[in-house]
C-alpha cells in the first residue's frame, strides 16, 4: 500500500512536468513505468506509446512496451 502511494504520488508529479512539457520523452516513459507499477496497464501502455512517438527509436520504451504485452 505504501509503495502503490509512492507511484500514485510520482504520477501526480509526472502529470504536473506533463502540463509544462506535453512532448517530454522521460515524463511520458516514467509515468508509463509508474502506471503499470499499480496494474493500470491501458494508461501505461497509452504513455509508454507516447514517448516513442516522441522518439521512435527510444530503446526503453520499445523494451517496456513489449515487457508489458509479454506479461
Amino acid at each position: 500500500a505504501a509503495e502503490e502511494k509512492q507511484f500514485q504520488t510520482a504520477i501526480e508529479y509526472f502529470n504536473q512536468a506533463l502540463d509544462l512539457e506535453p512532448l517530454s520523452l522521460e515524463a511520458n516513459h516514467n509515468k508509463g513505468i509508474a502506471l503499470e507499477k499499480i496494474g493500470k496497464l491501458d494508461e501505461s501502455l497509452e504513455n509508454i506509446e507516447k514517448s516513442i512517438l516522441i522518439r521512435e527509436d527510444y530503446f526503453n520504451s520499445i523494451q517496456k512496451k513489449i515487457e508489458i504485452y509479454i506479461n
